[in-house]
């Protein structure tokens, strides 16, 4: 592929969407592009690779907006990229706002030929595109967008039947930087959460209701009550404090350690036995798959697109939803060896079908069709 000017809109907080749109440009950027990053405060995986350029929308105060009009100032930071470095494609990762920013960018910078492409996340379908004064929104500027992708097939169906609108999504699966997430023998982060004998159990998110923490808790309570284990908590959030008040309520605390919010959260996953994620739904689970690639196991609830990450017996352990008894008892269930299995067939699945290497070609193709239809 021709190396192409990219613009890539994100939301730059700790959870999924960012993280994906973030690393996706440092890999394109990688490659030879010229991809320019656009979200109001610095992404959170943002590492400042190869040609990946960053840029805050400058969003003014004023007693009068209320809310500052961050759509506006994002559509106007966007058309100015465009004019600026003749972008090519803008890439909304999100809906909310930022597909509506991208097409007002289009239309401000009066350059017709630049190619809009819309990816859905979760709860921009879920949450904003349900809602009855947000649908007809979400549906125009993805009726805008040249291309529309989710990240996977639950979420395009959710799509369509929340929505109300042919949105003719295509799926392309996040990917992982395969070589950032990988095993690693002999981690001494293993000796100072864990000690010999003893399971490590773990767990990463933005602590939102929808993650279920309190299920995290409950499994952890469960397994440490038949054998010794210890919990490692990564990640900050609304429901943070609950889950350690919950942990100290049990006598647990002493055995659950939280390190908040962790850019290098590579450095950790590695070291754990069981990565769990109860979440009532998952778009996709992006934290499995790092997990995944580190050769973690993943136990969770089969809800939303998780089942089309983690192979149930296979790469890890699926119950039905708000079970966490049965979810503490697949765990328990898994002896040695078939422990062993688990971990080689997750890190071998995260190579054949999510590996960054081989979802990046994928966009890569979806722009230069686009790109083509300008003609």
């Amino acid at each position: 592929m021709n190396a192409r000017r990219i613009g890539i809109v994100c939301h730059p907080g700790l959870g999924g969407s960012g993280t994906v749109a973030t690393e996706l440009a440092a890999a394109l950027a990688e490659r030879g592009h010229d991809v320019h990053l656009i979200a109001r405060d610095r992404p959170f995986r943002y590492t400042g690779r190869g040609r990946l350029h960053v840029h805050a929308p400058q969003i003014p105060e004023h007693p009068a907006t209320g809310t500052p009009p961050q759509l506006m100032a994002e559509a106007a930071c966007l058309a100015a990229l465009v004019e600026e470095h003749e972008l090519e494609i803008l890439h909304a990762h999100f809906a909310v706002p930022h597909s509506m920013a991208i097409w007002m960018a289009r239309a401000m910078s009066g350059r017709a030929g630049v190619r809009l492409i819309s990816t859905l996340h979760g709860s921009d379908v879920t949450v904003f595109g349900a809602h009855p004064e947000f649908r007809r929104a979400v549906c125009f500027a993805l009726g805008a967008s040249d291309a529309v992708t989710t990240v996977s097939v639950w979420l395009a169906e959710e799509a369509t039947r929340l929505l109300g609108c042919t949105t003719n999504a295509r799926v392309i699966p996040n990917g992982t930087d395969t070589e950032r997430f990988r095993p690693r023998e002999g981690l001494s982060s293993r000796r100072r959460f864990a000690r010999e004998g003893e399971l490590l159990l773990g767990h990463a998110s933005n602590m939102r209701p929808v993650k279920r923490v309190g299920d995290v808790v409950e499994v952890f309570a469960r397994i440490a009550a038949q054998q010794p284990a210890r919990l490692l908590m990564v990640g900050d959030g609304p429901d943070r404090q609950r889950a350690e008040e919950d942990l100290e309520r049990r006598g647990l605390g002493a055995r659950a350690v939280f390190l908040g919010a962790q850019e290098a959260v590579e450095s950790v996953l590695p070291a754990l036995d069981w990565f769990l994620l109860p979440s009532a739904g998952e778009s996709f689970g992006l934290a499995a798959l790092e997990a995944m690639a580190c050769g973690v196991p993943v136990a969770g609830y089969r809800a939303g697109g998780l089942p089309e990450v983690v192979e149930d017996g296979a790469t890890g352990c699926l119950v039905g939803v708000h079970d966490a008894a049965a979810l503490a008892a697949a765990v328990q269930s898994v002896r040695e060896e078939a422990h062993t299995s688990m971990r080689v067939a997750a890190r071998a699945r995260v190579l054949e079908h999510f590996a960054m290497e081989r979802i990046a070609p994928r966009w890569e193709a979806l722009y230069e069709e686009v790109l083509a239809s300008r003609t």
